[in-house]
């Protein structure tokens, strides 16, 4: 196999048919341009271009915005980053900044998922994992000039960076987690939230969730606590909660239920029997933890269309419930009063 230059120890040149190749394209195809987009919907090419650089200073009609939109649909249009970069002043970047919590496969698998989603938008999206204090998030943005900063996790968005309003949002897998309690005879609940800054926005806005739908429920008031991060403490809260009353626990995530289960085993108790739990994200782990976790599991293919959406600006046309398809995954951490 021929090597590559001095410097590029074991570096394999490729030849261009190869290239294509690997990368699904055959050398006979030819990539549709904007002049093929302007002549399939019958308008001028600067009118395509207006439309896919969002250039918002000219008037476009629906009905031509539309035929732009299905030609670009219909021939596979893909823009040129280079070209975006020079019309708008950005990288044609699209970044997702990450804060330092432990991330679960769904989430892992959300970020690939994006990736992909953002690409045919003719945006290459990459993710900045940042520390709490540095300056990393701004010597970023000055390095990369990006076109979409945005946060799955933000509970503070900086200048620059979109807010996804997930705080607005009723949660459907609350409500799941919820109705499965009742449904197994728990009146007297309460919400465990994560005690990470980070997750902060994400817990409230679920705890919120669960709140909401207790209250439509018609159940007693929700006990709430972001999980203590000494065992001591946290056994301490769990014989709390069982003096109360509590017999089944809604979790921010996973991981959460997992060490709240600890907890509940600290305190002299038993999960299920004393205390019943259900987490959130369906993680591997929950599936081989003692008690197996009951959980609630979410798509994360079809949740990146939505993600995406928000970032760049769009309006999504489909319901939270109807992107996360949420289910519950029953498995031995609920038991029946």
């Amino acid at each position: 196999m021929p090597r590559g230059p001095p410097g590029c120890a074991g570096a394999a040149l490729v030849s261009l048919d190869q290239a294509e190749r690997r990368g699904g394209m055959l050398a006979s195809e030819r990539r549709p341009t904007m002049t093929d987009v302007a002549r399939r919907a019958r308008v001028s090419q600067a009118t395509v271009s207006y439309i896919v650089n969002n250039v918002t200073k000219y008037s476009i009609t629906d009905e031509t915005r539309a035929a732009v939109e299905r030609a670009i649909a219909e021939l596979g249009y893909q823009p040129n980053a280079q070209a975006r970069s020079l019309a708008s002043g950005t990288s044609g970047v699209a970044v997702c900044v990450i804060p330092p919590v432990p991330l679960g496969e769904p989430v892992l698998r959300l970020l690939g998922a994006l990736t992909v989603e953002f690409a045919r938008r003719g945006l290459t999206m990459t993710v900045h994992f940042e520390r709490s204090g540095d300056q990393s998030f701004r010597d970023m943005v000055r390095a990369l000039k990006p076109q979409v900063v945005f946060s799955l996790f933000g509970s503070d968005p900086r200048a620059g960076m979109v807010d996804l309003g997930s705080s607005s949002l009723i949660d459907p897998g609350c409500a799941l987690q919820v109705d499965h309690l009742v449904t197994m005879g728990h009146s007297q609940l309460a919400f465990i939230g994560s005690a990470e800054p980070e997750l902060a926005r994400q817990s409230g806005a679920r705890e919120a969730s669960v709140l909401h739908h207790a209250q439509a429920r018609r159940l007693p008031p929700v006990r709430t606590a972001a999980m203590p991060t000494a065992p001591e403490e946290a056994a301490a809260l769990v014989r709390d909660w069982s003096d109360a009353g509590v017999t089944g626990v809604c979790a921010n995530n996973d991981e959460v239920a997992l060490g709240l289960v600890r907890a509940i085993r600290d305190a002299g108790l038993s999960c299920p029997g004393d205390m019943s739990v259900v987490g959130y994200d369906a993680s591997a782990v929950g599936a081989v933890s003692l008690p197996a976790l009951t959980s609630i599991a979410w798509d994360a293919d079809r949740a990146a269309p939505i993600v995406a959406a928000l970032a760049v600006g769009e309006q999504p046309s489909v319901s939270p419930a109807e992107v996360l398809n949420v289910h519950l995954v029953e498995r031995e951490s609920v038991a029946r009063r």
